[in-house]
């Protein structure tokens, strides 16, 4: 699997591979929602948003546009599970770093 490859090579070198990582996060919970398969799709959704976080704490014009699609993105697989007022915050914050 892809991630698993990016998990891999981010632990070895995370400066190089960890926003592959991310956005193959990102990928799969998209994926997954798409398929219906909306709770498995949270979890790569929070740890790419996470991820992004990082990225963006160290180089803000870089990523900053990738964490607000991934906020955006975590906000819409919590809006697929009802949980609509947790989604609030994440999409609030997007809209905010746009």
């Amino acid at each position: 699997m892809v991630e698993q490859l990016y998990r891999q090579l981010a632990d070895q070198n995370p400066t190089h591979f960890l926003p592959d990582l991310a956005a193959s996060l990102n990928n799969l919970a998209n994926l997954l929602s798409n398929l219906g398969r909306h709770q498995e799709a949270l979890e790569p959704a929070e740890r790419a948003a996470e991820l992004y976080r990082q990225l963006a704490d160290e180089n803000p014009t870089r990523y900053l546009p990738h964490l607000a699609t991934s906020l955006n993105n975590l906000a819409l697989r919590l809006s697929n599970l009802g949980r609509h007022q947790e989604a609030l915050e994440p999409a609030e914050r997007a809209v905010k770093l746009r």
